[in-house]
């Protein structure tokens, strides 16, 4: 598997819209060192901050819309949304 594909993983359509399956969507720090800030610290500093913060605020999934027609989201909200899809009136007849 190519890296480009490892990123993205998989592509399916829900709807019209197309969903991108990204592990870069998933366990993202809620909270991170502001850039500007950052660039006058030592890095160090700055990544031990940011993991105080990881452990403090945690991570949370994230959903981007890339265009009108197609967003990324985390394999555990794509899951999650492939089972909604499932136990709705549809009964998984939509493609997901």
């Amino acid at each position: 598997m190519s890296p480009e594909r490892a990123l993205l993983g998989s592509v399916e359509t829900f709807a019209g819209v197309r969903i991108i399956e990204s592990p870069l969507c998933a366990d993202v720090p809620r909270m991170t060192v502001n850039p500007d800030f950052a660039r006058l610290m030592p890095a160090q500093f700055v990544a031990e901050l940011n993991s105080w913060m990881r452990k403090r605020f945690g991570t949370t999934d994230v959903m981007v819309r890339i265009d009108d027609r197609t967003v990324a989201m985390s394999p555990i909200a794509v899951a999650e949304l492939r089972s909604m899809v499932a136990a709705s009136k549809f009964g998984g007849g939509v493609p997901v």
